[in-house]
């Protein structure tokens, strides 16, 4: 537990200082076993999704993602975090895995720059009304 609160403040304070630089250089944590760049899903309205079955579905307003399916994109337990600033008058909200700290991640610069905080692992940028 003491190792995860260092590890959180380590990456708060890079977050604080906004040392982008520092980021990139230590972006897996020191791990070297970890995806040098996570995946980073960006769902538009109207799009077309095709799910690891190979079914497909409309991003309309009927469109909702099931929990399996984003626990399968993100690798594990979903985090929620909302984008602050709409896109295209659009609220979106990014799904990351919730213990990615924990799993030492990588940093996923993309959905971190959308989110306007660090975020690592996989990412789903999906608009807001498609999760329930």
């Amino acid at each position: 537990m003491v190792y995860l609160q260092s590890k959180y403040k380590q990456v708060r304070k890079k977050v604080n200082a906004f040392d982008t630089q520092e980021i990139l250089n230590n972006r897996s944590f020191g791990r070297t076993d970890l995806p040098t760049e996570p995946e980073t899903h960006i769902i538009q309205p109207d799009q077309i999704w095709t799910d690891k079955d190979g079914n497909s579905a409309k991003v309309d307003q009927d469109f909702r993602w099931s929990l399996n399916e984003l626990q399968r994109l993100v690798g594990g337990y979903i985090e929620l975090v909302p984008v602050r600033n709409p896109i295209n008058g659009i609220d979106y909200t990014v799904v990351v895995n919730e213990e990615g700290l924990v799993h030492q991640l990588p940093w996923n610069r993309p959905a971190s720059y959308i989110a306007g905080q660090v975020l690592v692992g996989n990412a789903v940028l999906t608009p807001s009304w498609t999760i329930d």
